[in-house]
């Protein structure tokens, strides 16, 4: 929960109303619900591990706090 009262916090800080927050969460939504439908190939092809996003971006485990 205070994870979520951060976010949206965030959110009215910089400009977001009530109506904006929605339009994003069922964006996101609709991506998660996207990912979750996708087959096996189609995540190997269209998405990245944490770890070869990583290589992708020359960050080393030191890096990442």
């Amino acid at each position: 929960m205070e994870l979520i009262s951060h976010c949206l916090y965030e959110m009215t800080f910089f400009g977001f109303d009530q109506e904006k927050i929605q339009k994003e969460m069922d964006e996101i939504e609709k991506e998660v619900d996207e990912i979750k439908n996708m087959t096996e190939e189609e995540k190997k092809t269209k998405l990245k591990s944490w770890d070869d996003l990583k290589k992708e971006l020359n960050m080393d485990d030191e890096n990442e706090e």
